[in-house]
């Protein structure tokens, strides 16, 4: 499979609040959602939600929404929930349903969580004309200790039924995925959604760096191979595949993985990006955290989050494509 054809930094107007005044953001985005709507949605093709973590703060990790017709320039976002009294939101999602558009994140440790007796959940909101929302519905909960099986959500639709993807990661007695979780359901407007399915994900060896040095212009370091880590994922459909595209956590990788039946998924060997490849394009080298991926034409574009060149409390948002002939069929 071929390597990315070039990579951009993408660029976002500034956040305003439910009245119109606006919110210090710091233009950074660390898990971003890119969709594209050949037909458009009020006007525009690209839509974008995303949670900004500038200083790694997780009191302003709140879903904002941003839209555009230029896919590497997106206008003014509108926050879609503040902050709360304590926890803190993360994880956003965007999904389109006709007319309206969805808007869901993950709440942790939030007074909703507690008010329904949880650690976490996923929630949600539609929105018909992009800056107001419906009253907050919950979807998914979870009240799991030492690990995560709402991490990264992610929706598809396959006749009358919804599934959400989630990755499902233990954070105690050790950081390591455990796999995907998946639950199903018959509707957004009153979910129903039930944990049906937890999925071994299976972990290629995939390249990594050892005693990394700078000290005669670029990067150089010994290679060595460890076990990929999933960390956050984005689906999308292509020739009657299931594509999770992946990313570990600070990873020099960009993965993707195909499924059949949605359930079993395999991960192609080369990544889709790659930071020691990308370095001579971008003049550093990045770590990732947060895939989106869409399909535009004969390209695959793909959406990440890097720490910014310049400020490394800044998360900035990348954008490069492949074409789609380089997939496996």
């Amino acid at each position: 499979m071929a390597g990315p054809q070039g990579d951009e930094s993408a660029h976002y107007a500034p956040v305003l609040d439910h009245h119109g005044e606006p919110l210090d953001y710091h233009d950074d985005c660390l898990h971003p959602c890119v969709r594209y709507f050949p037909d458009k949605f009020l006007g525009y093709h690209y839509w974008m939600v995303h949670s900004p973590y500038f200083g790694w703060n997780n009191r302003i990790e709140n879903p904002v929404l941003q839209w555009s017709n230029d896919r590497l320039r997106f206008e003014e976002g509108v926050e879609v929930e503040p902050s709360p009294a304590h926890g803190y939101n993360s994880d956003p999602y965007l999904w389109r349903e006709g007319d309206e558009l969805y808007i869901f994140w993950r709440e942790c440790y939030t007074p909703l969580c507690g008010s329904i007796g949880c650690n976490r959940a996923i929630v949600g909101v539609s929105t018909r004309d992009g800056r107001t929302f419906s009253e907050k519905r919950v979807y998914l909960t979870t009240c799991l200790s030492g690990a995560d099986d709402l991490q990264s959500p992610a929706l598809m639709k396959k006749g009358d039924r919804y599934y959400f993807y989630a990755v499902w990661y233990g954070y105690a007695p050790a950081r390591q995925v455990l796999g995907i979780a998946r639950w199903t359901g018959s509707s957004l407007t009153e979910p129903d959604f039930v944990r049906t399915e937890l999925i071994p994900h299976t972990m290629p060896l995939v390249r990594d760096r050892w005693l990394p040095s700078k000290r005669f212009g670029p990067w150089c370091y010994l290679p060595k191979l460890r076990r990929y880590d999933l960390w956050h994922l984005d689906l999308f459909e292509h020739a009657g595949l299931l594509w999770l595209v992946s990313a570990s956590e600070g990873s020099d990788n960009i993965m993707l993985s195909y499924s059949q039946d949605g359930l079993h998924f395999t991960t192609l060997r080369t990544p889709l990006v790659n930071c020691h490849a990308s370095e001579a394009q971008m003049g550093y080298q990045q770590s990732y955290y947060k895939p989106t991926a869409f399909i535009e034409g004969d390209n695959l574009h793909i959406y990440f989050t890097a720490r910014s060149q310049h400020d490394s409390l800044h998360n900035t948002l990348y954008h490069s494509e492949v074409r789609l002939s380089v997939l496996p069929h």
